[in-house]
């Protein structure tokens, strides 16, 4: 056989390199072995402590959040029923006043808490009304005049004009 198509022959390892050599790859081998068992171990605990632990509480944001809201919609309600009750109690004072027949009549006026000792009264007290302009009924009258008269006259400018825009 020529040189070239011999086999190339492997070096061989002393016996003692081929020993150390089993040494590290066994050594290697065990290390990991510990490595995989410490992870199943610490995994495990991890599992347990889990499943020991008590179950959480339950969501208490979403309640937090429920009662925050109707607080907030509560406190913005109230002032809403004071003002309500108050505009319609001066409505009411006011729809009296005109129809009452005295020489003296009310044209303004404003409805507040008949006892300003706090908010209570505020919100719950009684109100009283309060005139705040007054004109006479003669006075009232001629305004009234007056006012049908502008309109009698804005009728018949639009008639006028409605009757040359044909």
């Amino acid at each position: 056989m020529p040189p070239e198509a011999e086999p190339k022959e492997r070096p061989t390892l002393s016996r003692k390199a081929a020993g150390q050599a089993s040494q590290e790859r066994a050594r290697r081998a065990e290390v990991e072995r510990a490595n995989r068992q410490r992870e199943e171990e610490e995994l495990a605990a991890a599992r347990a402590a889990h499943a020991a632990r008590p179950a959480p509480p339950p969501d208490r944001t979403r309640l937090f959040v429920l009662i925050g809201t109707i607080a907030v919609l509560g406190l913005l309600a109230i002032p809403a029923y004071v003002y309500t009750r108050r505009s319609a109690a001066t409505a009411e004072e006011m729809q009296q006043w005109s129809q009452s027949g005295q020489t003296m009549l009310c044209t303004e006026g404003q409805v507040g808490a008949a006892d300003a000792s706090g908010l209570w009264a505020w919100l719950f007290g009684g109100d009283k009304f309060r005139c705040t302009d007054w004109e006479t009924l003669e006075t009232r009258k001629e305004r009234e005049k007056a006012r049908a008269a502008e309109r009698a006259a804005e009728f018949e400018r639009r008639r006028h004009a409605a009757e040359l825009g044909q």
